[in-house]
């Protein structure tokens, strides 16, 4: 299921759920995944030092696009040999301020 996050959030990833072509469950060992991200750009992870699973950010210092955008994010399981794939998108934060600019005043 695709995420959807604000240019101030994260996402975590808090499971990978696996099952064979006869619907049963397979384990995922998710010390064994390996993330990867298709813009860079837009989005960071972080990697939970005990699960191994990302958490996913808005990529502030380099993305230099217009929000809102999406990003494919991949997550390969090393040990099954099979890629999980779904799209996190970021879009603008709630406006909070606004401030009135003035010309130069005239004669």
């Amino acid at each position: 299921m695709p995420a959807t996050i604000t240019d101030v959030q994260s996402v975590a990833v808090v499971g990978i759920s696996a099952v064979d072509a006869a619907g049963e469950p397979i384990a995922v060992d998710t010390t064994q995944v390996t993330t990867t991200v298709g813009d860079p750009t837009l989005l960071s992870f972080t990697l939970d030092p005990t699960s191994n699973l990302p958490t996913f950010s808005f990529n502030k210092a380099a993305f230099t696009g217009t929000l809102p955008a999406t990003s494919q994010v991949s997550l390969l399981d090393t040990v099954n040999n099979f890629t999980s794939q779904d799209t996190v998108t970021v879009n603008n934060s709630a406006l909070t301020s606004e401030t009135i600019q003035f010309g130069p005043p005239t004669p």
